[in-house]
C-alpha cells in the first residue's frame, strides 16, 4: 500500500471501497484522536472504539453521492471522533466530573489546519479552546441544532433567560478567540 497518498487519492480508494487504505487512515489519524481522548478522560479502549465509530462515520459519508468534502481530511475525521467523543461524555456521569474541574479546557488543538480550508478549521479552534461549558452549549445549539428551550430543559438552566444569557456569554467568549486567532 502506498503510504504518500494525497487526502484526495485516499478518498478516492476509501469510495472504492480499497480496504488498504483504512490501514493508512488508522496510520495517520488515529494517534491525535488517540491523544484527544486520553487527555479527556478516556482510554486507550475507549479511544479505539471511538476511531471505529469515526470510520464507519466517515466511510458512510464518503459512499454518499452528495458528500462533498469542505476541509482536509484530518480535520473532518478529527471533527467526528471529537463530536462523538464529546457526546459520550454528556452522556456519562464524567461530564459533570469534568464540569467541576474549573471548567478546564480541552487539552488539544487541530493539528495542520489550513486557513484555505475555509471556515471550518477556524470554528473547531475556536470550540476546542472554549470552557467546556461553553462548548457543551454552543455543539448543542450550532452541531445538535437543539432549542434553546430544550437546552434548557436538558441541562438545567433555572429559566430560559438564564439559558440565553449563557449563550450570549459563551458567544461574546468565542469573538474574543477568534480576535486572538493569529490572521493567515
Amino acid at each position: 500500500m502506498q503510504t504518500d497518498l494525497s487526502e484526495h487519492q485516499l478518498i478516492e480508494q476509501l469510495r472504492a471501497g480499497d480496504n488498504r487504505s483504512v490501514d493508512l487512515l488508522y496510520r495517520r489519524f488515529y494517534p491525535s484522536v488517540a491523544y484527544f481522548v486520553l487527555r479527556n478522560n478516556g482510554d486507550k479502549d475507549q479511544a479505539s472504539d471511538l476511531f471505529q465509530e469515526t470510520l464507519v462515520i466517515l466511510l458512510t459519508s464518503l459512499r454518499d453521492p452528495s458528500f462533498e468534502l469542505t476541509s482536509s481530511l484530518k480535520t473532518y475525521v478529527f471533527a467526528i471522533s471529537r463530536n462523538l467523543w464529546l457526546k459520550q461524555l454528556r452522556n456519562s456521569a464524567r461530564w459533570t466530573s469534568l464540569e467541576a474541574v474549573d471548567e478546564e479546557r480541552v487539552a488539544t488543538a487541530l493539528a495542520d489546519s489550513e486557513s484555505s480550508l475555509g471556515v471550518y478549521p477556524t470554528v473547531m479552534s475556536i470550540m476546542i479552546k472554549l470552557t467546556l461549558r461553553c462548548m457543551k452549549l454552543l455543539s448543542s445549539i450550532f452541531f445538535d441544532q437543539k432549542g434553546m428551550t430544550q437546552i434548557m430543559k436538558d441541562d438545567g438552566y433555572t429559566s430560559l433567560h438564564s439559558a440565553q444569557n449563557q449563550k450570549y456569554k459563551c458567544l461574546q467568549q468565542a469573538r474574543k478567540i477568534g480576535k486572538s486567532l493569529p490572521n493567515e
